[in-house]
């Protein structure tokens, strides 16, 4: 009886600590989600950044114009730029890539380019159907760009 007493004291005493400390971590949970919802739709926008903002802010934001060459059919650039909101992952894995220039990027799989290939119940039977090679267009083999004079780091118009 005397433990189950000295336990509820206890618990008494930290109760105005759990009301203060609780909903300040709820309230930070939610604004880091809200935040990391915030960042994936504007790198998923076709926001248009001028080119000296988008050079700053891609030192360290992932920036639209950054994540569209990641969205690329060449395999050789959807294989970079796989940040969420900071580029410093890129940065710290290799794996940064802003020497694509805008006009070039065609943005898909190569594999499905007809859009009658990408119906929802189409995309619904995929996984259960036998998959083609992704990598290879229909009728051309992979789709390749030529290498660039820019470094890797250095972005492009």
């Amino acid at each position: 009886m005397a433990g189950t007493f000295l336990t509820l004291a206890i618990l008494e005493r930290r109760r105005p600590l759990r009301r203060s400390v609780e909903p300040a971590l709820q309230r930070t949970g939610r604004n880091l989600a809200i935040a990391a919802l915030g960042a994936v739709a504007i790198h998923h926008s076709n926001l248009e950044l001028p080119l000296a903002i988008e050079r700053r802010l891609g030192r360290v934001f992932v920036t639209p114009r950054m994540h569209g060459i990641h969205h690329s059919y060449v395999h050789d650039e959807t294989d970079s730029n796989w940040s969420s909101g900071l580029t410093m992952w890129d940065w710290l894995h290799g794996t940064l890539k802003l020497n694509v220039p805008q006009s070039e990027i065609t943005i898909g799989v190569p594999a499905f380019r007809d859009p009658n290939e990408v119906t929802l119940p189409k995309m619904v039977a995929l996984p259960f159907e036998p998959q083609r090679p992704y990598w290879v267009l229909p009728d051309d083999g992979e789709p390749m760009r030529s290498g660039s004079a820019a470094r890797p780091t250095q972005l492009l118009p």
